[in-house]
């Protein structure tokens, strides 16, 4: 749990300019609206679950993405 506040509370942005936390919400911004699309195309229960589903796994993804990164950079530093 540590290792998510120490995540959260850090600024992101490496030397290059890269902005972990633009990435990531432009990451959701195309999930989400691949999930629109899909939840459109099918039934609206189907549709819906899909909606649920999807978006517990982009919360997934973006949290292990966060993680993964936080790791590197303390590799890196050791």
């Amino acid at each position: 749990m540590e290792l998510v506040e120490t995540i959260l509370a850090r600024d992101h942005r490496a030397d290059d300019g890269f902005d972990l936390p633009l990435a990531v919400t432009v990451t959701m911004g195309v999930l989400a609206a691949l999930l629109v699309g899909l939840s459109v195309a099918s039934t609206v229960r189907a549709g819906l679950l899909a909606v649920g589903v999807g978006f517990v796994l982009s919360i997934g993804v973006v949290l292990a993405t966060l993680v993964v990164f936080e790791f590197g950079r303390r590799l890196g530093a050791a």
